[in-house]
C-alpha cells in the first residue's frame, strides 16, 4: 500500500468511495476520546510534518492534469485533522490545496477546525469551489458544548464549527455535516435540533456514521446515554478477529436508531447517508461523500453498487464490475484508462478491488 491510499480492510475496501488519502501531519492534538485514528498513527507527543506526502501528491497531480485524467477526490485527510494548530506554522494542508488547485485534482476536506475560515486557506478554498474541486465535510458530534468539551477536548466549539459551515455555505462551498461517531442512547435524542441546525446553515447533506471503540470504553458512552438499552447487549467485533477489543453496536441496535433517524431527518426536511455501515436502505442519497457536488471526479465500485443492481434482478458481481467498467462515471480496474494512471494510485485501487 501507498503513503497516498487507505489500507484494505473489510469496511474501507468494500463500502468507501474515497480510499485515496492526504495525512500532512504524523498525529492529531486535538486528543478525541473517540478518535479512531489512536489504532493506527503515532502519538499525540509526536506531531511531524509529512513532507513525503507532499512530494508524492506532487508527482502523482502532475500526471493526472498532464493526462487529463479524472480521479477519486484525495481526501485531507483520514486520521488527523489537517487543520490544527501545527498547520499555521508549516502550512502543508495549504500546500496541498495549492497543488491540487493547479493541477485539476478535487479535494474532500475532513475536518473540525475552522482555521480554514483564516485568509491564506480561505481564499485558496473560494479559488479550488469556483473549479468544483472541493466539498468540505466538518464533523459536528454533539450542539452540548460541555459534552463537546468531554469527547473533544482541543477542538473548536461546536457554535465556532456550525459559523465555519454557514460562512462557506454563503459562498457556495458545499459541506457537508459529520454526524459522528453516532452514540447510542445520546445522539438520537439531538438529531433533531443538528438537523434543523444543519437545514438553516446550508449543509448539502448528513453523513452518519457509528460509534466503534474498545470494550472497556463502552461505560463511558453508556454513562452520556439518556437510554441505556443499546448498551444491554453484547456489542460486536469490528474486526475480522473475534478477539479484537474495538466493537459496535450490533446490526439490529443500529437498525431501531436509524428509523428514528429517517424520520426526524424527515421531518426537519434533510438527507442522511452512512458512512461504512452496509445499512443500504437507511441512505437518502446513492453516495455519502458528496462526490457528486464536485468536477472532474471518479467513483471507486463498493457494495453499494452491487446492491444497487440485485434489487432488480439476480447478478454476478463480474457482471457487475463489466457494466460499470463502461461508465465515464466510474474508476474501475478493467476500464481502457485505468493503465494511464500513476502506479502510486493503481496498485492500492487494484488491492481494495479484491476484497469485494
Amino acid at each position: 500500500m501507498t503513503i497516498l491510499a487507505i489500507n484494505v480492510g473489510r469496511y474501507i475496501s468494500t463500502l468507501c468511495y474515497s480510499i485515496l488519502k492526504l495525512e500532512p501531519y504524523s498525529a492529531c492534538q486535538y486528543s478525541c476520546k473517540y478518535c479512531y485514528g489512536r489504532w493506527y498513527r503515532e502519538s499525540e507527543a509526536k506531531i511531524k510534518p509529512q513532507y513525503d506526502v507532499i512530494r508524492a501528491f506532487i508527482k502523482v497531480s502532475k500526471v493526472l492534469s498532464r493526462k487529463k485524467l479524472g480521479i477519486i477526490p484525495f481526501r485531507l485527510s483520514t486520521l488527523i485533522e489537517p487543520f490544527q494548530k501545527i498547520e499555521e506554522n508549516y502550512k502543508l494542508s495549504l500546500k496541498i490545496l495549492k497543488v491540487a488547485l493547479k493541477n485539476k485534482v478535487p479535494i474532500i476536506i475532513s475536518t473540525k477546525s475552522t482555521l480554514y475560515m483564516s485568509n491564506d486557506w480561505w481564499n485558496i478554498l473560494k479559488t479550488l469551489n469556483r473549479d468544483g474541486l472541493v466539498i468540505i465535510q466538518e464533523t459536528i458530534t454533539t450542539l452540548d458544548r460541555d459534552t463537546a468539551s468531554i469527547l473533544e477536548p482541543n477542538a473548536p466549539t461546536p457554535e465556532e464549527r456550525v459559523e465555519a459551515i454557514e460562512k462557506a455555505s454563503r459562498e457556495n462551498i458545499p459541506v457537508v455535516i459529520r454526524f459522528q461517531p453516532l452514540i447510542p442512547g445520546y445522539s438520537e435524542n439531538e438529531a433533531r435540533e443538528i438537523f434543523k441546525v444543519a437545514r438553516s446553515i446550508g449543509a448539502k447533506h448528513i453523513i452518519i456514521e457509528f460509534l466503534r471503540c474498545p470494550t472497556d470504553e463502552i461505560e463511558t458512552y453508556k454513562s452520556l446515554s439518556i437510554d441505556n438499552t443499546p448498551y444491554e447487549v453484547n456489542w460486536k467485533s469490528y474486526s475480522i478477529s473475534e478477539d479484537s477489543r474495538l466493537v459496535t453496536p450490533p446490526t439490529e441496535v443500529k437498525a431501531k436508531i436509524l428509523e428514528r433517524i429517517v424520520y426526524e431527518a424527515k421531518a426537519e426536511g434533510v438527507k442522511i447517508a452512512l458512512c461504512k455501515e452496509g445499512l443500504f436502505n437507511f441512505d437518502m442519497i446513492n453516495e455519502c461523500c458528496g462526490i457528486k457536488y464536485m468536477r472532474n471526479t471518479k467513483l471507486r465500485l463498493t457494495l453499494k453498487e452491487f446492491w444497487i443492481k440485485a434489487l432488480n434482478k439476480p447478478i454476478e458481481i463480474n457482471e457487475v464490475i463489466n457494466e460499470y467498467a463502461g461508465d465515464d462515471q466510474y474508476l474501475v480496474t478493467l476500464s481502457k484508462d485505468f493503465q494511464k494512471y500513476p502506479r502510486l494510485i493503481r496498485k492500492p485501487i487494484k488491492h481494495h478491488k479484491k476484497h469485494y
